[in-house]
């Protein structure tokens, strides 16, 4: 039987790679073409949370890293920032950079495959 806090750790591993994989189908999704409805749907729900879900939660809500913030703060962690980007850089690269910078870049770099992947669909008539 796993004991809390390895329960807690399974699932601190698995909503980080949740979240690697949602920031990697949404910016990266459009180029491959198995993946282009994907990115577009993944980019649709996330612009969902930040804007949708934002009016009633704040703008850039995010249900996953709620959720993540919640398992980290059952393991102990605290101070933990609003926007999961900007943990990952202040915490695992060797960045010092601001909240609202990186999500600015987030944001941005959002916009632009947000973008490209609608280019890319109507080029190719998929929408």
């Amino acid at each position: 039987m796993l004991s809390d806090a390895m329960l807690l750790m399974i699932a601190n591993a698995m909503l980080h790679a949740v979240h690697t994989i949602i920031f990697s189908v949404n910016l990266v999704g459009w180029t491959w073409v198995r993946t282009r409805l994907l990115g577009f749907y993944s980019l649709l729900l996330t612009f969902f949370s930040w804007f949708g879900m934002g009016v009633v939660y704040g703008y850039g809500y995010c249900p996953l890293t709620a959720l993540h913030w919640h398992v980290k703060k059952l393991m102990g962690e605290g101070d933990l920032s609003e926007s999961y980007a900007a943990y990952v850089a202040q915490h695992y690269l060797p960045l010092h950079v601001s909240v609202p910078m990186v999500d600015g870049w987030l944001y941005g770099a959002t916009m632009i495959a947000f973008c490209a992947s609608i280019y890319t669909l109507l080029r190719l008539r998929w929408i």
